[in-house]
């Protein structure tokens, strides 16, 4: 019996041995390195050189060598840093068991990083001290921060040959880029479309390219446009559709639509004017004067057919030939023409206004007419004693009147004459092109008389047509009346009226996102439309509230009838909750006029969703669950044998007893 419990602890006293063994084996040749352990989420900005120190724990008590660091790079695209292979593997020599390193990692973050917590998986590779080869990774949390705003191409200008394009003809349009982002773009292929058999392009080239484009500058592509004789006025639409990368060469896709207006052939009108024009002071009746001018087109298309006419009415008759015809006037080109003309005898004193008339076609058979009005004053020297009634004062009560608006015309009629009455005076309005129009009369009225060296006043109401341009109009007063004998007299007299289109500025609602979170970049995107008849001078847009603002001030200058354009801007919440703010639009209408629209934003800021880094698994303590086993088997054991042999002595005692 005693020889197997001897035989018992050696066994138990041998299993000790091996295990023990084992276990210092095991701990000796298996060394392993947990990367990152209890390090915080490093946050760094786009377009930063940044230096990321990783730690690297060796958790077993033996030493492990030749460590290379590197990230696990699957996706380029995907990976905030930019990539040099000369940096992106770190090496450390050795790093001894219980034992810690940083290891240093310099990148740049690239600028169109997006904002967001990147994965990403970091490896090490690694000998134990027995040669054999080994490695580890873990997934590490970077948090990048990105305001600078990524690439976008707005059109900024769509630039005509004039103010429309004009059917029956080619014409060349250019168009500005903006890189509105905070990045260098490069080639860039901008693709024009949307063509129907009317509207078409003229050279088949719809593919403009551009090398590239710096942050916040512009480009320039071309376009010739034909334009079939047959369209009719309007705004007709195109598609740009651009490619282009980023200098990662990420790339990018838009599309944006361009607007054109276009003249049918029955609106079309050239910018005709005369310039330098020369005239007497005053003339007396039977004097010879000569008018002369230079007759300018300073619109980009020819005119054709030209004929320039002179007409002073009854009292101013011409001495040459009053019509004079030019033929073909070329874009850009002008003429120089003068006529005679002569006050005829009996002429009153007065201005008399001289219409100069200009007939000329652009294409087809259509005349279109330009008329312009030159004073010419008469002086007879006192000559006549008949009665003379002139309009010495007249008032519409504003300094212009919108077009499609009814307005008070108030006139004081004056008789110069200093010893006859004037009576049975009918006077008839006759307004240019009839522009203006009577309400509720009809556009004469009468007077009974006015005495000598004396006044009397009317008010006449008048309303202008909804589509007059922007111009001073001419009214014709016309009056008949009679002195005290009974002897018949007529007298005409021009005033002018400055007409004005009221602005129309149509602005959009502020377009936000669904979700806005604190202390994160927010896009905000206004369009707005210019739907009046008149230009918008000194358009400027900015952004004001209670929030951080970036690239908030845009100065869009002028902005054409019918023209559109789009406003965008950064916000950023600083802290939770509500926030109110707007979008201002300050212009000046044709006149001079400032005017103020604004546009309200109202956010409710979420809070910046925070991000948890998992927990590093703590390495598993198989080692010391070894060693308790042991050392309890080993316990057992020797109490088991002490038991035993107290027992057995007790046993032969009570034996001698007996």
């Amino acid at each position: 019996m005693y020889r197997r419990i001897s035989a018992l602890v050696v066994l138990l006293l041998v299993l000790v041995s091996v295990n023990t063994t084992v276990f210092a084996y095991e701990t000796s040749s298996s060394p392993r390195i947990v990367i990152g352990r209890k390090m915080d989420t490093p946050v760094f900005n786009a377009g930063e050189e940044v230096r990321l120190a990783i730690p690297l724990d060796n958790d077993s008590t033996m030493k492990a060598r030749h460590i290379i660091m590197y990230p696990v790079i699957e996706d380029p695209n995907e990976f905030p840093f930019e990539i040099d292979k000369a940096t992106i593997k770190r090496s450390v020599g050795s790093i001894s068991g219980q034992s810690s390193e940083k290891v240093p990692f310099y990148f740049k973050v690239k600028e169109n990083a997006q904002d967001k917590v990147y994965t990403i998986n970091f490896k090490v590779d690694y000998e134990t001290e027995n040669g054999s080869s080994n490695s580890d990774s873990q997934n590490l949390y970077i948090r990048i921060t990105n305001d600078k705003v990524q690439p976008n191409i707005k059109i900024a200008d769509v630039k005509l040959p004039g103010k429309e394009i004009p059917s029956g003809k080619v014409s060349r349009i250019e168009l500005d880029l903006n890189n509105k982002s905070d990045l260098d773009i490069k080639d860039l292929e901008v693709k024009i479309t949307g063509f129907d058999n009317k509207i078409t392009l003229s050279d088949y080239v719809d593919t403009q390219r551009v090398e590239s484009i710096k942050a916040k500058e512009y480009a320039k592509v071309k376009y010739n446009i034909k334009v079939d004789s047959e369209v009719e006025s309007g705004t007709y639409s195109l598609t740009l559709e651009m490619k282009y990368k980023d200098k990662y060469d990420k790339e990018y896709e838009q599309k944006q639509n361009i607007y054109l207006p276009v003249s049918g052939e029955d609106d079309q009108e050239l910018n005709l004017a005369l310039e330098n024009i020369s005239s007497p002071k005053e003339v007396s009746p039977n004097e010879d004067f000569s008018l002369s001018f230079n007759l300018k087109n300073n619109s980009p298309y020819d005119a054709k057919s030209v004929k320039v006419t002179v007409d002073a009415g009854e009292s101013i008759l011409p001495k040459s030939s009053s019509i004079k015809s030019v033929g073909t006037l070329g874009a850009g080109k002008g003429q120089s023409l003068e006529f005679v003309l002569f006050p005829k005898d009996g002429a009153e004193s007065k201005n008399y206004p001289v219409k100069v008339s200009v007939e000329y076609k652009i294409s087809g058979e259509k005349t279109q007419t330009f008329e312009q009005y030159v004073g010419i004053f008469v002086d007879d020297k006192g000559v006549s004693q008949n009665p003379k009634i002139i309009i010495d004062n007249y008032n519409y009560g504003n300094d212009f009147i919108k077009a499609g608006e009814e307005f008070n015309l108030d006139l004081s009629f004056f008789n110069t004459n200093s010893a006859k009455t004037v009576k049975n005076i009918k006077v008839t309005l006759k307004p240019e092109g009839g522009i203006f129009s009577p309400v509720g009369s009809s556009n004469s009225f009468f007077i009974e008389n006015i005495g000598s060296k004396s006044r009397a006043s009317k008010t006449m109401k008048l309303k202008t047509k909804p589509d007059a341009k922007y111009q001073d109009y001419n009214i014709v007063v016309s009056m008949e009346y009679e002195d005290g004998s009974g002897s018949k007299y007529t007298a005409e007299e021009t005033i002018g009226v400055p007409v004005i289109q009221d602005s129309r500025l149509v602005v959009s609602d502020v377009e936000l996102p669904d979700e806005v979170f604190a202390n994160t970049p927010t896009n905000i995107s206004v369009d707005f439309y210019n739907m009046g008849r008149s230009q918008i001078r000194n358009l400027i847009i900015n952004t004001k509230g209670d929030f951080r603002i970036k690239n908030g001030t845009l100065y869009v200058g002028n902005l054409e009838a019918g023209s559109d354009n789009y406003y965008d801007a950064t916000i950023i919440p600083e802290k939770e909750g509500g926030a109110k703010g707007a979008v201002t639009f300050e212009f000046d209408d044709e006149v001079g006029n400032h005017q103020i629209i604004e546009k309200e934003i109202s956010i409710n800021a979420q809070k910046e969703p925070e991000i948890e880094m998992p927990e590093m698994p703590e390495p598993e303590e198989k080692d010391s669950s070894k060693m308790k086993w042991i050392v309890g088997l080993v316990i057992l054991g020797v109490g088991g044998f002490l038991f035993y042999k107290k027992r057995k002595k007790k046993t032969e005692e009570v034996g001698i007893d007996e």
